[in-house]
């Protein structure tokens, strides 16, 4: 058996032992970064239901502060809406995706990537779920140049096999998460979560609803009981739970949550009664009356990028350009940030025009924002 075939074969077999040992993917990263004449490599796994939690990550090489710069500025990798898009045995190749003078030009490069010392990167992406979403990245060395076709190729005959991994691991995973599994449902929405009985008694709050009440600027818990800061919230509030019989063609009723400082910002409560013909919320706490879901307006939400750009058949270059507009970005902005010209942006924009029926960046921005999912970012 010659060299490359024993690398890659103790590269195949750490893979699998991870799997069933998540420690076990520093292994595999100190195989790869080897194998690949890597200055780093990493195994990451982020949890989707779990928004602002820092993703699990296990590698080599990784210096000090690259996990906290990349974070910092991610929304500028010209590649992150690449990645987003990509499905689980895809390999992404920064050096094969866009000419490198080009990256150069974008503020990632300058941000990230040149203090870093980085030249090219691979992306692996090994798994995407409901619960979880899983990759192997390597960077190389600005010392040297991108990435060969022949570790190009390695991390091809790979791939599969992360992918093969992450399978086994998620199996096991979703057996042991069973029992609270719409637990993590309501952990993983933007707005807070309060079910409350008949009473206004609160039996259970999401990780939304925790910070809600931690701020204490709208909403408070006084003797188990879910109380407005601002007393004609309160009122507003106490009135809607005692009301069992709401006319149905009045919908839910909605509540104004004033903060008690007026200097504040308030938020807005949405009271809904439990059903227990069809709720499947009774299976986490049997007295629960009421859910109360309470947002603040001023709250970011996650783009559905790739459903957008599916549903209006964008082409990536289009999404991307759809993406970089969203968060109120200028056409030169986006452009810096995307590392293309001025003249490629709006080219792209009158065609995204085109295939969304809209005719104006504004009426762009509503079609996007009103397929906005109401779950927190990073989910």
């Amino acid at each position: 058996m010659d060299a490359s075939l024993k690398t890659y074969s103790a590269i195949v077999e750490s893979i699998y032992a991870a799997a069933f040992e998540p420690e076990l993917w520093s292994v595999t990263a100190a195989h790869v970064k080897e194998a690949t004449n890597s200055v780093l490599a990493a195994f990451v796994i982020e949890d989707m239901l779990t928004p602002g939690q820092p993703p699990a990550y296990w590698g080599a090489g990784i210096p000090d502060g690259y996990l906290d710069l990349y974070r910092r500025t991610a929304h500028i990798n010209p590649r992150f809406v690449d990645s987003a898009l990509s499905k689980p045995g895809d390999l992404l190749v920064q050096s094969r995706l866009q000419p490198e003078e080009e990256l150069m030009q974008t503020p990632f490069y300058h941000e990230f990537v040149k203090p870093m010392g980085l030249r090219d990167a691979m992306v692996s992406i090994s798994l995407r779920s409901g619960a979880r979403a899983a990759a192997f990245v390597s960077n190389s060395s600005a010392n040297r140049e991108p990435y060969t076709d022949d570790e190009i190729a390695l991390m091809r005959l790979l791939t599969p096999h992360f992918c093969r991994a992450m399978t086994i691991s998620d199996i096991l995973e979703l057996r042991m998460l069973q029992v609270g599994v719409i637990e993590a449902a309501l952990n993983a929405l933007a707005a807070g979560v309060f079910l409350l009985d008949q009473q206004g008694r609160v039996l259970h709050m999401n990780r939304a609803a925790e910070q809600i009440i931690a701020l204490g600027t709208v909403l408070s818990v006084r003797s188990q009981r879910l109380m407005a800061t601002d007393r004609a919230s309160q009122d507003a509030l106490a009135h809607a739970i005692a009301e069992t019989h709401r006319p149905v063609l009045e919908g839910p009723p909605s509540i104004a949550l004033k903060a008690v400082n007026s200097s504040e910002k308030g938020m807005i409560a949405t009271l809904l009664p439990i059903d227990y013909a069809r709720a499947d919320i009774a299976q986490l706490h049997s007295a629960a009356r009421w859910a109360v879901f309470v947002q603040d307006p001023r709250q970011p939400v996650p783009f559905p990028g790739e459903a957008f750009g599916r549903l209006y058949s964008l082409s990536p270059a289009e999404l991307r350009v759809t993406m970089a507009l969203a968060p109120g970005l200028s056409h030169e902005e986006a452009a810096a940030m995307l590392g293309v010209s001025v003249a490629t942006v709006r080219s792209h924009l009158q065609r995204i025009f085109i295939k969304t029926g809209t005719s104006r960046h504004l009426d762009l921005m509503k079609l996007l924002f009103a397929a906005m999912p109401p779950v927190a970012p990073g989910c």
